[in-house]
């Protein structure tokens, strides 16, 4: 569900942790040294500010940040110092932000914000602008948090602010991606790595590659995304920071298991756990559990599953991480819902929604209630699903996310149809399938065109709802097609799968056994290294005979395959030339038919107006019933799958009779033939192609098949 999102909160949470604590300290004892020589009491405030920055928002002691704020806060409302009074207000706002106390930690923000306007004090105000920016990022309010990021932008341009500028285009970059403005995101992460480089801060550059490589990974682009977060490894690498090189791992591995490569997504998630491990992140070690678990659930391993999700579910709790809990919560509520165990779903979407409501995470929130409300839809308690659906519509408006409201809107449309109101039934889905089209989400499109075509046959639409089923069965189609290969990819590759399952296991036991046995180890190593050479040779013949036996299976899954395509080919191509010869057929019935209808007309002279009339009627027939074009269209996808599919998308405005047209070029005929089979003169055939020349921006220059020559090159934009 928030993939896409989830991912960078969590490593927010990370990052928080990993500090250099015991610099940190040193910092805080000469600062209280400082604090006790002070002279005056603006000294004071200044020194009392600093330890609530050092002492709490640097090393996420929250309270102890807040108590030295409100102790500089009380002293310089006692003389009068405003900057030391809004720096105060600031750092009580970070303090309170990281204990996830948002609406207070925004009140003490705008306090400062106030203050630093009266002293004109801009490069404060830049920074005061950017953190309330971050509270809305947070909660996902991402318009507010644009508004204030792009105003923080504007003050940093006029001071020249060069660090806080690039953490500012860093941010506007996150909120682009969360809104899916993937190109604009890239765009200003960029522009931010270019300012880091500048001052050389390795760090936040690291930081932003793993950003432009999740927004990479959300535009499909999975070999730019893999690059950028090794980009980011290798700087964490070189700054030795062990934490966020666990995370650069886990951000592989997640970019691995959407491409489909299980088998690398679990090798990196679990490098990525090790190192956890290792450091004691607790945090760290939910994420990288959480997502072995999801490796788990694609492959049917429900148990294994849930037993990774409820260890991920307790190292949350263990850190008080609500974010992480809430996440794991509705991950396993997802289980569950795909095992049709409603029951237990439900009471893992309510926990889950329930900790999003107390952190005010309002995706998250959006998102328990869609997938409530898909409950009640599955389960038929409509009423109950449509509550839940406009509760969610409410929360995916306010953080612009269309996808969400896609689906909520097909949903709404899909339960008014089956309540027999079909007319209000039609206009949410085509809100829903505008929506789909808009941001290219197949299954989405595929749902919509389902329930429309139902809700034009309740209508009785029914040229529509056959228009509408046409162009379910093309989606349709081609997302079977879609699974079929990944089914077929996913077979070669489940013996990596579990070779590599197996052996990251025995690695895992065998680390184990080393630290219960050593001694044991020590004063048998002669036996172990005679026993180990046998094993080696025994599992390695072993091994090259299941490879074997493997690559016969493939070799044979592919033969079968091949046997089958080309078997479906050659159907295809029967039935056109089946088709092809029907039209022969019907010609000369009908040419026979109106040479003896001339002949009558020469004899009979009293008829001849009527045997005219007659003639006319003939020349004009439609040779071919639906049934036929159905069939002939059949065989034609076949030969051609993506052929209408990219028209459509081409054109979505295009007729059936100008698809027809289209589709009769494909095969060759010529102006004559089409005419024939179309039942038209060749004058009407000329006719279409004057208005598909218009309909897809031909030249004068264009043949029908110079036509096609150049849609075929031209590649649809894939979503």
């Amino acid at each position: 569900m928030k993939t896409k999102l989830i991912v960078p909160l969590l490593l927010f949470f990370i990052i928080g942790s990993v500090y250099a604590q015991d610099s940190q300290q040193k910092r805080i004892d000469s600062l209280r040294l400082e604090l006790s020589k002070a002279k005056t009491d603006t000294g004071r405030v200044m020194t009392l500010n600093r330890l609530s920055e050092h002492a709490g928002w640097r090393i996420n002691e929250n309270d102890v940040c807040i108590n030295y704020a409100q102790k500089a806060l009380a002293l310089a409302q006692k003389i009068g110092f405003k900057d030391g009074m809004a720096k105060s207000y600031n750092n009580m706002g970070n303090g309170l932000a990281q204990k996830l106390e948002r609406e207070a930690a925004l009140e003490s923000y705008f306090e400062a914000l106030k203050i630093f306007k009266e002293t004109g004090n801009k490069q404060w105000e830049v920074q005061v602008y950017r953190n309330i920016a971050i509270v809305y990022q947070e909660i996902a309010d991402y318009p507010e948090a644009l508004k204030y990021y792009k105003t923080a932008l504007k003050f940093a341009k006029q001071v020249n602010d060069t660090q806080r500028l690039a953490d500012i285009y860093s941010g506007i970059g996150y909120v682009s991606m969360a809104q899916g403005h993937l190109n604009e995101a890239l765009k200003n992460n960029y522009q931010a790595i270019d300012v880091y480089e500048k001052t050389g801060n390795k760090k936040k550059m690291a930081r932003v590659y793993q950003n432009i490589g999740t927004t990479y990974m959300n535009k499909g682009d999975f070999a730019e995304a893999v690059k950028n977060f090794t980009s980011s490894l290798e700087i964490f690498e070189e700054l030795n920071d062990t934490a966020q090189i666990a995370a650069s791992h886990n951000f592989i591995g997640i970019t691995y298991k959407n491409e489909g490569d299980y088998p690398k997504a679990l090798e990196s998630y679990y490098k990525s756990l090790k190192i956890f491990e290792e450091i004691d992140n607790k945090t760290g070690m939910a994420w990288a559990r959480q997502n072995i678990g999801q490796i788990y659930s694609i492959r049917g391993n429900y148990s294994d599953a849930l037993k990774n999700f409820n260890i991920s579910l307790k190292l949350y709790k263990e850190t008080k991480n609500l974010y992480g809990e809430a996440d794991a919560y509705y991950t396993i509520g997802e289980l569950f819902l795909n095992q049709k165990d409603y029951t237990n779903a439900l009471i893992n979407y309510s926990f889950s929604l329930e900790i999003y409501k107390e952190i005010n995470a309002q995706q998250g929130i959006a998102y328990c209630y869609k997938d409530i409300a898909k409950i009640y839809f599955l389960q038929s308690n409509y009423t109950a699903a449509l509550e839940n659906y406009f509760t969610s519509i409410e929360m995916m408006e306010t953080v612009g996310d269309k996808d969400g409201l896609a689906g909520c809107y097909s949903a709404i449309g899909a339960i008014y149809t089956k309540l027999n109101r079909a007319e209000e039934g039609e206009k949410w889905l085509k809100k829903g399938l505008e929506i789909h089209k808009e941001i290219g989400a197949k299954e989405g499109i595929k749902f919509a065109y389902e329930y429309l075509s139902k809700a034009d046959s309740a209508l009785g639409n029914f040229n529509s709802a056959y228009e509408n089923h046409k162009l379910f069965a093309v989606y349709k189609d081609s997302l079977i097609n879609e699974a079929n290969t990944q089914k077929l990819t996913e077979t070669t590759m489940q013996y990596e799968f579990d070779k590599k399952e197996a052996a990251t296991k025995a690695l895992r036991e065998k680390e184990k056994e080393k630290m219960k046995f050593r001694y044991g180890i020590i004063i048998s190593a002669f036996f172990v290294i005679a026993l180990s050479g046998f094993l080696l040779l025994y599992f390695t013949r072993m091994k090259k005979k299941k490879e074997k036996q493997i690559f016969l299976a493939n070799r044979q899954i592919m033969e079968l395959e091949k046997e089958k395509v080309e078997a479906e080919l050659k159907q295809a191509r029967k039935d056109v030339e089946q088709f092809l010869n029907k039209i022969e057929e019907k010609n000369q019935l009908i040419n026979k038919i109106v040479n003896e209808l001339k002949q009558l007309q020469e004899t009979y002279d009293d008829r001849k107006s009527e045997l005219g009339r007659t003639l006319t009627e003939l020349r004009n027939t439609s040779i071919l019933t639906d049934e036929d074009w159905t069939h002939f269209l059949s065989g034609f996808d076949k030969l051609y799958p993506e052929f209408i599919l990219k028209l459509r998308t081409i054109q979505p405005k295009i007729t059936t009779s100008e698809l027809r047209f289209l589709m009769l070029v494909k095969i060759g005929l010529s102006t004559k033939r089409m005419a024939d089979t179309l039942g038209v003169s060749p004058n009407s055939v000329r006719v279409t192609w004057r208005r598909v020349k218009d309909k897809l921006n031909a030249s004068e220059d264009d043949t029908p098949q110079s036509l096609l020559n150049k849609i075929e090159n031209v590649t649809a934009e894939v979503y």
